[in-house]
């Protein structure tokens, strides 16, 4: 199962990124657009769980995401 994380970009001081282990990283402006990013990202994959990270890091939400044939 695939995980994706939505945490803060530190690095650029603003916006947010979508990590995962499988995937290249992307940055967005907000963190709705990261969320739905990596929900895109988990679908397409096969599904898997997101993992939300508040300013400060700490995961504050937990999602499974199920594939596109799983939705069917």
């Amino acid at each position: 199962m695939s995980e994706r994380h939505v945490v803060p970009d530190r690095a650029t001081g603003g916006g947010w990124k979508v990590t995962g282990a499988d995937s290249a990283e992307s940055q967005t402006a907000t963190q709705a657009d990261a969320i739905d990013e990596a929900e895109q990202e988990l679908r397409h994959s096969g599904g898997g769980e997101l993992l939300i990270h508040g300013l400060r890091g700490q995961v504050c939400d937990k999602r499974l995401v199920q594939s596109r044939t799983e939705e069917a």
